[in-house]
């Protein structure tokens, strides 16, 4: 991206088009922060007029524009504005370039122009907006006074020390560019086909999958062959009822043995259902059920956005659910729950989180509490329904969305007999805690499921069956350049035979298939 943009002086005529930079991001960013009478402040200083006459006095104005993309040519997307010879005023960069290095770019500008009119210059300075704060602590700012407010406008003031300091590329680097390769020397062993036969409990195969669907269901059987994956579950009629019998005719009813496609609930209807939902959704489970459904996925949003017919925000728990559950019970049918998300994803977006980067490029992941519920209060709700629901099996999806705590997740198993996990996009948890997974596989060894929720992925499927089977040390979760869930490696758990005979296949056959 860097080398993609020019940085350069402000130009004449160009005031307008950096004021409304200025005032997107103020106002989508910033603003929140601010009374009406700062927002006010700020607007009537970033005005084309006022800037250009302060650009025309002492005032220096650095942008960055793109200039070889043919959709947003020579397209301001960047701007630092410095006076005093070493005081950043503004500096600002538009949503969609954020976390590329502009403002590092920016900065290192305003340090060189700065020390050109001013070689003794020994430090930089800048008023940060409390939003701002951690970036110019990235950056090697410090603070040197607690936050002020002057006409409504909130800032912390900093200082940049130069002594000796450079923020070229060969001293500052960003995380996105940080590809280490390890030094060890272990042993790597590929394992091409699983050690048993493996039945995938957890996985999709619409667009997020693949777009199987639309694909001759030849082809993902010889897909499902060369990954020694004997049977598989779709949850993807979870999403709607037509989805739901368009997959049971296309895969269930061309591979019966093969395939079980689980349905899902339609929280839409809530509104006009009112307080009776619940016996109106254990119906239709029930007409879903004798059209050939397996077993029933609940997501994630039941607890983060599902809201009654009042606007409240359902609870997991909601007694008015109940009927749902004692239905599925009733009628043998598993319940795959996939509740909350990993914990970071409701930990604070900062410098400790170590989904960081994850949640960064994908923001709509991380629910933040508030206005969100916390994660503990959403699965413990969650305990509270398996164990109000004995005679219902339920399934945790991706080790009950609480991998990081096995002894939470062993505590719930302990205590609930109709109570299993998946695996599912969970073995970057599992595997830098070794010795403890190996320990919870083999005690629970009963109560677990294999899936990838990752569609029938071959290369997906070989990292799993090498993180179960062997024991490698520290080796890719992924097979990406980057791994997406954080930047740590893995471990083999190196697991019995008789505990891969279940994990892959036999807990599936007593859980699933000979319940349909």
């Amino acid at each position: 991206m860097d080398d993609a943009l020019v940085y350069r002086y402000l130009q004449p005529g160009e005031e307008t088009a950096v004021c409304n930079l200025v005032l997107r991001v103020f106002n989508e960013f910033i603003a929140p922060d601010y009374t009406d009478e700062g927002i006010r402040e700020f607007s009537a200083y970033i005005q084309p007029e006022r800037l250009a006459s302060r650009y025309q006095s002492d005032h220096k104005v650095i942008v960055a524009t793109t200039a070889t993309d043919t959709t947003h040519h020579n397209e301001i997307v960047g701007m630092l504005e410095l006076r005093n010879g070493g005081h950043i005023s503004l500096l600002f960069v538009d949503k969609r370039f954020q976390h590329k290095g502009i403002s590092r770019h920016l900065v290192q500008q305003a340090i060189d122009i700065s020390r050109q009119d001013n070689p003794e210059l020994r430090q930089m300075s800048v008023n940060s907006s409390p939003y701002a704060l951690l970036v110019y602590k990235r950056l090697g700012f410090r603070v040197t006074q607690p936050e002020q407010v002057s006409h409504g406008i909130r800032y912390i003031p900093m200082v940049l020390d130069l002594s000796g300091f450079n923020l070229s590329r060969e001293n500052f680097m960003l995380l996105t560019d940080f590809h280490p390769r390890s030094a060890l020397v272990t042993r790597t062993t590929h394992v091409d086909l699983p050690r048993y036969p493996v039945i995938d409990t957890h996985n999709h195969l619409t667009e997020f999958a693949g777009g199987w669907d639309q694909r001759p269901v030849t082809a993902l059987l010889d897909r499902l062959d060369e990954a020694g994956v004997q049977s598989y579950v779709d949850l993807d009629g979870a999403w709607g009822e037509d989805l739901l019998h368009r997959h049971l005719d296309l895969f269930k009813a061309a591979a019966p043995e093969r395939f079980r496609v689980f349905t899902g609930v339609d929280w839409s209807t809530w509104d006009e259902q009112g307080d009776h939902f619940g016996e109106l959704a254990a119906t239709r489970l029930r007409e879903h059920h004798a059209r050939g459904a397996d077993g029933l996925k609940v997501w994630k949003n039941l607890g983060l956005q599902v809201r009654d017919h009042t606007d409240t925000l359902v609870s997991v728990d909601d007694a008015r659910l109940d009927p749902i559950w004692a239905t599925a019970g009733e009628l043998g049918l598993p319940v795959v729950v996939h509740i909350a998300d990993p914990v970071a994803f409701f930990w604070p977006l900062d410098a400790t989180n170590e989904r960081w980067e994850e949640l960064r490029a994908h923001p709509d992941w991380h629910f933040p509490s508030p206005p969100y519920p916390s994660f503990e209060s959403i699965v413990e709700a969650f305990a509270r329904v398996v164990e109000r629901h004995p005679h219902t099996t339920f399934i945790g999806a991706h080790v009950s969305s609480f991998a990081e705590n096995l002894a939470w997740v062993g505590s719930l198993l302990d205590r609930c007999p109709n109570f299993y996990v998946d695996i599912s996009a969970r073995i970057s948890e599992l595997g830098r805690q070794p010795y403890t997974a190996r320990r919870f596989f083999i005690r629970y060894a009963d109560r677990i499921l294999f899936g990838i929720d990752a569609g029938p992925d071959v290369a997906t499927y070989r990292v799993y069956y090498r993180f179960l089977e062997t024991d490698d040390e520290y080796f890719d979760y992924g097979i990406g350049d980057v791994p997406r869930q954080g930047r740590w490696r893995i471990y083999g758990l190196y697991l019995p035979d008789d505990v891969l005979q279940k994990v892959y296949a036999g807990n599936a056959q007593r859980v699933i298939w000979h319940r349909s």
